[in-house]
């Protein structure tokens, strides 16, 4: 196995997960202060609008931004095209169908369906959102290029330095000039406003501007059979808010939007992890499968640990975070969320190769249809009888439906079918997954501090567990992975 690609996944993995973290967690980081401010019918419009804005942005970005690391990496493709070429392709197609995009639905606002939006303004909440979206394809681009040639440190500030400032642009519109929910999307707005500038300067300008029709059509011809399966998955994650939005208004989609946000914690974790082993597993899946095999069971098992850790203590940390009672009561829902990511992180491990290949790629809209068909079924079934648990559970069904579909097509794909452990990987997914679950079951009712204690010495006893029956490949492991750090500061 060679430990400094292991080193560069693991320490871009930690850096992405930090950064992903502030910008997806500011609303839980900072729910003491906004919880003040902000109702739950501005969640609501929060979560909402938000859900527009990213459906927005994923149907005219076409996936264009996806396409770059596999056009760097790739052998038939990386020895002809120069980076600048991919960068400025990429930039201008994304931005510009973007823009257009943008002004077409401010042109035809009014045939959105009322039922969609349901107590929501298209003028000023929507509006404001989507004017942000095309110049953050000029930040996305940027970070996605860092991404993928293993410069995480870079991604890393720019994330923090957007998330500094995005913080106290929402405190300055929202706490000081006292706007509602709108004030955070013109905190938004501005800020990648002036992140557009500055990656302009820093980053754009030392680049030479080159942009290939003849890459573009390449690109293209890759990215546009992933394009409905890139929006089915926006509408797929929406669903849910949707349906129990127009059930039952923006009060009780605000506080599922609390349970998706806290849930997304471990998303975040599960983003980056995929960000940082895709580079890794392009450079080394001709040549070093059973480093990739290894690194993909450890990687699958320490994430269920973290969405252990997550799902056992959502009640401290958001009775910590806000003296709300309504807030608190979102952790008994928080499970199920948190199990629906893990399951993504199953068929997204999978769905690594299935790109790499492209080969069933132009199918992989269907694992969304069929998530989103059954989806819509079982939020017409659930949701109106259980409201915000009928929203969790309807998630949960439909996305592991999906991700039996991603495994499917992966598995399908013969070429490289021994990078996977599918024993190893079913048999974790099964039992981890089971194991998030248990505090939506068992509630206990000691003291605050007792209940930690005892959830805490679950965890580290199940880590014991696996410990003793993996702890020859374990200490292998750090001792290597020891003597890799070691090595890298020698140099340095």
């Amino acid at each position: 196995m060679s430990f400094s690609g292991v080193f560069k996944i693991i320490t871009n993995t930690s850096l992405y997960t930090l950064s992903t973290f502030l910008l997806r967690a500011s609303s839980i980081i900072f729910f003491p202060i906004f919880s003040l401010y902000l109702t739950e019918s501005d969640y609501g419009i929060l979560s909402i609008t938000q859900s527009i804005a990213l459906i927005v942005g994923v149907m005219a970005g076409l996936g264009i931004n996806r396409s770059i690391t596999r056009f760097i990496y790739y052998e038939s493709e990386k020895t002809n095209d120069s980076h600048s070429s991919i960068i400025f392709t990429s930039l201008f197609s994304s931005f510009g169908v973007q823009a257009i995009f943008v002004i077409f639905i401010v042109l035809f606002n009014r045939f959105i369906p009322n039922s969609l939006l349901n107590e929501i303004a298209f003028f000023p909440y929507v509006f404001v959102a989507i004017l942000a979206v095309p110049f953050n394809s000029i930040i996305e681009v940027a970070k996605t290029y860092f991404k993928s040639i293993h410069e995480g440190k870079k991604v890393f500030y720019i994330d923090i330095s957007f998330f500094s400032l995005n913080i106290l642009f929402n405190l300055f519109f929202v706490v000081v000039l006292g706007f509602d929910v709108l004030g955070i999307f013109y905190g938004i707005l501005i800020n990648t406003l002036i992140f557009s500038c500055i990656l302009y300067f820093t980053f754009y300008r030392k680049l030479t501007i080159e942009f290939s029709p003849q890459l573009l059509r390449k690109i293209l011809r890759y990215c546009m059979p992933l394009v409905p399966y890139a929006i089915l998955n926006i509408v797929f994650e929406a669903c849910d808010k949707f349906y129990l939005n127009s059930q039952f208004g923006t009060s009780y989609s605000g506080l599922y939007y609390i349970v998706v946000i806290f849930a997304s914690i471990f998303s975040s974790f599960k983003e980056s992890i995929i960000t940082a082993l895709t580079p890794y597993f392009y450079e080394n899946i001709e040549g070093n499968v059973n480093a990739i095999k290894r690194i993909i069971n450890w990687t699958f098992l320490i994430s269920g640990f973290i969405a252990m850790g997550l799902s056992f203590f959502s009640f401290e940390i958001l009775t910590i975070l806000s003296s709300n009672p309504t807030f608190v009561d979102a952790h008994i829902y928080i499970p199920f969320t948190i199990v629906s990511f893990y399951l993504i992180l199953f068929g997204n491990l999978f769905n690594i190769k299935t790109y790499y290949f492209g080969k069933y790629t132009d199918y992989l809209f269907i694992a969304t249809l069929i998530g989103l068909a059954v989806e819509i079924t079982a939020c017409y079934l659930l949701i109106p009888k259980y409201n915000i648990l009928g929203a969790t559970l309807s998630r949960l069904i439909a996305f592991g439906a999906h991700v039996l579909v991603l495994f499917y097509l992966s598995y399908k794909e013969t070429q490289k079918r021994e990078i996977y452990d599918y024993r190893f990987l079913i048999i974790c997914c099964i039992v981890m997954s089971s194991i998030i679950c248990l505090p939506f079951f068992i509630e206990l009712k000691f003291s605050f501090i007792i209940n930690m204690i005892i959830k805490l010495s679950f965890i580290i006893s199940l880590a014991a567990i696996v410990y003793i029956f993996k702890r020859e490949d374990i200490n292998v492991f750090i001792s290597s992975f020891t003597k890799s750090i070691i090595t890298r500061k020698n140099k340095v």
